[in-house]
């Protein structure tokens, strides 16, 4: 039984007791221990996808995807596509980095 199930159960229990401050208090717990599930499993992502990256030619590559932004990486965890258009170099469509030892696409 997982830690969610737990909390169902809990609350199950708590509402048979006609106590409304052990009620409130039981659902302010619920809500802390979906945040930090929630956070969890977002860590637990992210670190999935570190490990997925590399890192050259001044941005990060998931394999043959890519190039992804990397400042957007290493300052907020968030993945962008560099745009590429032929003749510039290619530069991120949410910070405006450039990756300049990309090669110009085209």
């Amino acid at each position: 039984m997982g830690v969610i199930d737990t909390m169902k159960d809990v609350a199950g229990l708590i509402q048979k007791i006609d106590n409304m401050e052990l009620r409130r208090r039981a659902v302010e717990l619920q809500q802390q221990v979906y945040d930090l599930v929630t956070e969890n499993r977002a860590l637990k992502d992210r670190l999935a996808t570190r490990d997925q990256l590399t890192f050259r030619k001044d941005s990060y590559w998931k394999g043959d995807e890519g190039p992804f932004c990397s400042r957007c990486w290493d300052g907020e965890s968030v993945l962008v596509r560099l745009h590429t258009q032929q003749g510039f170099t290619p530069r991120c469509p949410k910070c405006d980095t450039p990756a300049p030892d990309q090669p110009p696409s085209g």
